[in-house]
């Protein structure tokens, strides 16, 4: 019974944040967020966790991601959060600027956004334990689908950016960098790169993650997985695919990374 009240509590405050009209009081530095919000057509998510926890992960569609019992990333969590508590800069990382929000002196909010898309990691409280916590991933944005936006037939192109993520056990949270090479042609891939990924509080390093030739599917979709069930899951967003959004599990480390193409 007190499991099942954590958990309905946790869905309740995550249902709250998804549904509040906080944005209608837009802010300047939030205005570019509200506009990748208002254009998003894709919503990823990892599977969802509770202090380890795990919560699988049932579907996403244009507005939404549903974990089992209910639990939901909603392209408009990110920006009611930022909206309704202060917010500062964590870091620059690769062309785009990490912002973190906190609430009772601990953080609840960790991502970024660029023209077209946007990543975050959340971090829940209970509303009747407050050891008890969830956390999970997403990105967000638009994928163009009219024939000028198609991807290319030939030829490379770079990516440069940032990654934010999350142990699922004690909620600590990490920044990195991210970097991409996409190969096009018949059997397009892409390899994906985190690098230079420290734990914000610590400044402990964590090991690089790699996924080397992830598969480009016609919708845009990008997908890898390795033997051991990490994976990443992620999208070519924007008018001319300029830019790389999406989420990722990796052992107990949970994120999302957004990049842009390389001039």
């Amino acid at each position: 019974m007190r499991i099942a009240c954590i958990v309905s509590a946790i869905a309740l405050s995550i249902v709250l944040s998804g549904c509040s009209t906080s944005q209608e009081s837009v802010t300047d530095p939030l205005s570019s967020l509200y506009k990748v919000t208002t254009l998003t057509n894709s919503v990823k998510a990892t599977n969802f966790y509770i202090n380890g926890h795990q919560i699988p992960l049932e579907t996403c569609d244009r507005y939404q991601c549903i974990a089992r019992g209910g639990f939901l990333a909603t392209l408009t969590a990110p920006g009611v959060t930022l909206a309704e508590h202060d917010f500062v800069t964590e870091a620059e990382i690769g062309g785009v600027d990490i912002v973190r929000t906190d609430r009772n002196d601990d953080w609840r909010l960790l991502g970024g956004w660029m023209d077209h898309s946007a990543f975050f990691v959340h971090k829940l409280i209970s509303l009747v334990d407050s050891n008890t916590f969830l956390v999970y991933p997403q990105s967000l944005g638009r994928i163009y689908r009219n024939d000028g936006a198609a991807l290319p037939v030939v030829g490379s192109a770079s990516y440069e950016g940032a990654m934010v993520g999350t142990n699922i056990m004690t909620a600590d949270r990490y920044t990195g960098q991210s970097s991409m090479i996409a190969k096009f042609g018949e059997a397009p891939t892409i390899d994906i790169y985190f690098t230079n990924i420290m734990d914000v509080r610590t400044g402990d390093s964590y090991s690089d993650i790699s996924y080397a030739d992830a598969s480009i599917s016609e919708g845009k979709g990008i997908w890898a997985a390795h033997s051991d069930g990490s994976y990443v899951n992620g999208e070519f967003m924007g008018p001319t695919n300029e830019e790389v959004v999406g989420v990722f599990e990796h052992g107990d480390l949970i994120g999302a990374f957004g990049a842009k193409r390389a001039e």
